[in-house]
């Protein structure tokens, strides 16, 4: 009778490889053969969440997901490990990872893993890290550009909760980054920085994907980018005027648009949105709540057809620009209209049920029903991420239909933002499906 230990080593490995990063690791504790075995697997991408209280920004995660699948962390290359020792023991598994993801609750807790990325890690292509809190100051910065070589391409650095009155590194510590990674093609700094043009005159022209919401961006900076005008597909810049807009709107084959902090004299500014005929992603975010744009929305949304990700922040939306998405976007696949004066109400609901793709839907404090979203919730296969917090028409009804799409589909994660999610907390549901809860600073200023 054949056992496990008269396996040739070679079926072994192949029988590992397709379990998840998280029971590879366990696997590692069988024997000794075993050991040896997972030590030996072709592990290129890992995504390690420290601590129990990890990243969970759905949001941000979709929001800066990279292209390239190769680089992408799925389920399946992710473990949740306690604490920075096991992170360590982690990635001195693996000597040929290419794409590292880490979530942990506090950026300065990173010093104690650095060593080990420099010393296992020398071919990293895709470095990734999301925190809760805490600042990347100059001196971390410089610890972190000591274990990173020229081949990295992606650069991401996500702070979920920044604090208003702390900055991290300056245009020193990015004028070092850039030089250590000629090759960077995407940057992410979703952190307050102390960046400026002194800084980015030194960005690698092989960037194409640059987010740096919390860089003021000016026309000195703009033009420093010129001549990544034709090749630049991703930008999000933050502090946005007319003027501004009126400059990165020639960037014309831009497929994702992200922009923060807009303050336009006009909503027809946004006409200059037209341009972009090839976006996949547009997000605005007003800094002005009262802004009227759906007239200017309709028109924009006519042009910009092949849109896939489209969010609206703070600005005055109804029923009759929802209702057009369908017709104008047919392959939208998230749409999140949140903050502002949303007069939405199960009539655009409805005209969402021909959005075959329609996976993310955020809006809350609306009008909305139990009856139309459970409705969209079986129209729309694809649906998973569900944001209703606050909209007071909706009850159980709506929690009961997504724990019944859950239990259908186990192999999915499933999110709802629902009025009082401690209440359904204690409910028996899905271990797949996650309920939303809504920090307070947010739901106050809703």
């Amino acid at each position: 009778m054949a056992t496990f230990e008269t396996f040739p080593n070679e079926v072994l490995i192949q029988i590992l490889q397709y379990l998840p990063l998280r029971d590879k690791l366990r696997a590692e504790m069988v024997c000794k053969q075993w050991k040896d075995a997972i030590r030996s697997l072709n592990q290129r991408t890992m995504l390690l969440r420290i601590g129990e209280s990890h990243f969970r920004s759905y949001k941000v995660v979709e929001k800066y997901k990279c292209d390239d699948k190769e680089h992408q962390t799925l389920d399946t290359n992710c473990a949740t490990v306690k604490c920075t020792l096991d992170a360590v023991k982690a990635i001195r598994r693996f000597n040929k990872i290419k794409t590292l993801a880490i979530e942990l609750n506090h950026l300065s807790n990173l010093a104690d893993i650095l060593p080990t990325i420099g010393h296992s890690c020398s071919d990293l292509e895709h470095i990734e890290f999301k925190c809760n809190e805490g600042v990347l100051t100059d001196q971390l910065m410089q610890s972190l550009l000591e274990v990173i070589n020229e081949k990295v391409k992606h650069f991401i650095l996500i702070n979920q909760y920044r604090h208003f009155f702390e900055h991290s590194f300056g245009n020193e510590s990015a004028r070092r980054l850039f030089q250590r990674c000629p090759n960077l093609e995407m940057l992410v700094l979703d952190e307050k920085t102390w960046v400026d043009i002194d800084g980015l005159s030194y960005l690698p022209l092989t960037v194409t994907h640059l987010f740096i919401p919390w860089v003021p961006f000016t026309e000195e900076i703009l033009n420093s980018l010129s001549f990544q005008m034709h090749a630049m597909q991703s930008l999000e810049i933050g502090f946005v005027t007319d003027q501004i807009l009126q400059l990165v709107c020639e960037f014309e084959n831009l497929t994702t648009f992200l922009l923060r902090n807009v303050k336009i004299d006009s909503p027809k500014s946004l006409l200059l949105l037209c341009k972009l005929k090839y976006l996949k992603s547009l997000q605005i975010h007003f800094a002005d709540y009262k802004i009227n744009i759906d007239e200017v929305l309709l028109q924009v949304l006519n042009y910009c057809s092949q849109l896939r990700r489209f969010c609206i922040y703070g600005a005055n939306i109804t029923d009759k620009c929802v209702s057009m998405m369908s017709q104008l976007c047919p392959q939208l696949e998230v749409i999140e209209l949140d903050f502002g004066r949303r007069k939405i109400s199960d009539e655009s609901i409805y005209s969402l049920f021909n959005l075959k793709t329609l996976r993310i839907l955020t809006i809350p404090f609306t009008a909305v029903t139990d009856e139309a979203i459970c409705d969209l919730l079986m129209h729309c296969k694809q649906l998973e991420y569900i944001d209703v917090s606050g909209c007071t028409q909706i009850t159980k009804q709506t929690f009961d239909t997504i724990v019944m799409k859950a239990e259908k589909y186990p192999h999915k994660v499933f999110t709802l933002g629902i009025l009082n999610p401690m209440i359904y907390e204690l409910m028996e549901k899905p271990p797949n499906l996650r309920l939303l809860h809504v920090d307070k600073f947010n739901f106050l200023n809703r």
